[in-house]
């Protein structure tokens, strides 16, 4: 049985593209993903990924006793708020294993199993993919009350978990929590410039709203190829270096997805690139006159939507901006 499980209790539909990330949970046997959902992925789920169909109000509940707070109603992307407190809201499904771990979706794993060895997991407390704080794509932390409680030493903690817009908890002021205990061995990578120059770099690479790669200084256009369970970037320029996921995390809205087929998932390359899923395979490709073109055309899309966005915030209460937008877009943060 693998020793570590990533926690993912999720809210509503789930995305076309979640099947990606499924799909790369198939080699990475070192793993065990637990799905809490109030509704059922679509297809097969690989061996080593376990769903717990549980109600929204019965997740909500347990993460209001794992705090002891009063929350009510919550949005989907407002649940990364109580990553820190996941442990103890779902200890009874977390109990035979010595790690626990958080990760987002939208993301495509490569060979974890390169990195997450026996001796890797004997002799460190966790392991986050990012040089200075908690990565909330992909964080794993022994299964311990003092790490499972740090999510308490967080500055208003409470003040932070009760308001309704998503203030990124697991990510930096969780990790300071924990690094208040100065015995734990947390393992972080080098920065990701650095880091890319391994031979197996120990980060994935995260594609931001405007299409290049977050953290990289370099601007050149790049591709992101997933194939038989390992995911490589690939400079125009340079070789193409090995790295632990994708995360495709700016690459979400509808013309990103012109040229996805969720019926040819299996036995094919995945590619992503500043332009969104498919379309080329090699990073001088993005550079001819109709993909630019839909590049600046996505680009003029996306700042129209956040114009968009700022005039609703700026001008309309938190809650009731919190429902227009998930009537418009679907989600809320």
């Amino acid at each position: 049985m693998p020793r570590i499980r990533f926690v993912i209790p999720y809210f509503g539909v789930w995305p076309k593209w979640s099947d990606l990330f499924f799909l790369s949970c198939v080699p990475n046997q070192c793993i065990n993903v637990l799905l809490i959902c109030d509704n059922r992925p679509p297809g097969n789920m690989p061996k080593n990924v376990e769903i717990v169909e549980m109600p929204k109000e019965e997740i909500i509940r347990r993460l209001e006793t794992a705090t002891d707070l009063k929350l009510g109603n919550i949005g989907g992307h407002k649940l990364c708020d109580f990553r820190p407190f996941f442990a103890l809201a779902f200890a009874d499904l977390l109990a035979n294993y010595e790690f626990w771990g958080f990760c987002d979706i939208d993301i495509m794993f490569g060979n974890l199993c390169q990195l997450i060895t026996e001796q890797f997991l004997d002799f460190s407390d966790g392991f986050t993919a990012h040089e200075s704080q908690f990565a909330g794509h992909f964080t794993i932390l022994r299964n311990t009350s003092a790490i499972n409680e740090s999510g308490f030493r967080i500055p208003q903690w409470r003040e932070l978990c009760c308001d309704p817009t998503t203030r990124l908890m697991e990510e930096y002021a969780f990790s300071e929590a924990v690094s208040q205990i100065s015995s734990l061995r947390i393992i972080r990578p080098l920065p990701l410039a650095q880091e890319l120059q391994q031979p197996f770099a120990r980060v994935g690479v995260t594609f931001d709203f405007s299409g290049n790669i977050a953290y990289l200084q370099n601007t050149q256009a790049v591709i992101v190829k997933w194939e038989t369970g390992r995911t490589h970037l690939i400079e125009a320029r340079s070789d193409s270096e090995e790295i632990l996921y994708l995360h495709f995390m700016g690459l979400k809205q509808w013309w990103h997805w012109m040229f996805y087929d969720n019926n040819r998932l299996e036995n094919r390359a995945h590619i992503f690139s500043r332009i969104g899923y498919g379309a080329v395979s090699h990073p001088a490709e993005l550079d001819c006159a109709r993909l630019y073109a839909l590049y600046l055309c996505q680009k003029a899309a996306l700042r129209a939507k956040s114009t968009v966005g700022r005039l609703l915030r700026r001008n309309l209460s938190t809650s009731t901006f919190l429902k227009v937008r998930r009537t418009i877009f679907g989600r809320t943060r």
